[in-house]
């Protein structure tokens, strides 16, 4: 009979603790249901209760509110008048716990009247999962602006301070003969300037350069060697650019910055260049373009040859040039042995 009631007494405890365990598990599940219900809640606060005219002012609003649901910062430009919204953070999101977060924004205000004594209420929207918009209401904030000035002085203008001498710095009179002696500098380097002798200026001039050997700048662009390099397009065009300063030099064409067809119309109306020596500068030209332009490559012999063409051209040229200038020597001293006779003296 003991052992019997020993046992009995030990089955009701254990199940006098189940029920008190339910009952604790109950009450945390139901406490978590209406966590996860609550209604969101509006909080609005100032870093300071007064602020002196035109300084900034710190406008805290802080939203708790389920994770589901969504805040709505207004903008508040122009509803905080007569405060001025001078900026606006971006909206921070914090976790609260389960099923809790909290927004936060900042609004820098600024107040420009001293009328200026509380924040209006304030109104922030906040939409559920389900849709429902529930509109929060701040309090009024009090606030006290100051005046820049103290209230004592009144409006009266300040009297004006005299000037505060400083210690220290460059006597006035070390000052002026400083600047006396740059100045005696700067009109004897002026005077040594204006007194240079011109024989010595003439001397320092540098000497005319003498006629260009254009044989020899077709032999220089032959040695440099760009063939064998490879370098076929800087080979051509080194030579078109020779070939047309000669052409510029020797017979006043305007030949470095005109086409092959523009130079091909000035030879055939100039007489200083024969028909055949024409011919073979605009071959020679046309080559060179269709390297530069048309990305031909031309044979390895002709390719060679071609500053050897080149300075066979100006030969002929120069050569023509010359037996112009000596006919028209010739013709000059013709006129002035034997003058023209006019028509009355062949009649006398």
């Amino acid at each position: 009979m003991v052992q019997t009631s020993i046992l009995l007494r030990r089955n009701r405890r254990d199940s006098a603790g189940k029920k008190r365990l339910a009952l604790v598990a109950l009450c945390c599940l139901w406490a978590t249901v209406d966590a996860g219900a609550s209604e969101p809640a509006l909080t609005a606060r100032l870093n300071t209760v007064s602020a002196t005219l035109g300084d900034p002012l710190l406008l805290r609003l802080t939203v708790d509110r389920d994770t589901d649901a969504r805040t709505l910062f207004p903008n508040l430009a122009g509803q905080l008048d007569p405060f001025v919204v001078h900026s606006a953070a971006a909206a921070r999101v914090s976790d609260l716990g389960p099923g809790r977060q909290r927004d936060e924004r900042v609004y820098e205000l600024r107040a420009y009247t001293l009328e200026a004594d509380q924040i209006p209420v304030i109104t922030v929207p906040v939409v559920s999962a389900s849709g429902d918009t529930t509109h929060l209401l701040s309090e009024a904030l009090a606030v006290a602006v100051e005046p820049v000035r103290d209230p004592a002085e009144g409006d009266d203008l300040r009297d004006i301070k005299p000037p505060l001498w400083i210690a220290g710095g460059v006597p006035l009179w070390l000052a002026g003969i400083l600047a006396a002696l740059l100045a005696a500098g700067v009109a004897y380097l002026a005077w040594r300037f204006l007194r240079r002798s011109p024989v010595a200026a003439l001397a320092a001039a540098p000497a005319p350069r003498g006629p260009v050997d254009y044989v020899r700048e077709f032999a220089r662009i032959a040695d440099m060697g760009l063939l064998e390099r490879g370098a076929t397009k800087l080979y051509y065009t080194r030579l078109a650019d020779v070939m047309r300063r000669f052409l510029e030099d020797r017979t006043r064409i305007d030949a470095l910055e005109r086409t092959t067809a523009e130079i091909a119309a000035d030879l055939v109306a100039t007489d200083d260049v024969d028909a055949d020596s024409a011919a073979s500068i605009i071959e020679f030209l046309k080559a060179a373009d269709l390297v530069k332009f048309a990305r031909a490559e031309p044979e390895a012999e002709i390719a060679r040859r071609a500053p050897v063409d080149g300075a066979d051209i100006v030969r002929e040229v120069e050569a023509r040039l010359v037996e112009r200038q000596v006919e028209a020597q010739a013709a000059t001293t013709t006129a002035e042995t034997h003058p023209a006779i006019t028509p009355a003296e062949a009649a006398a």
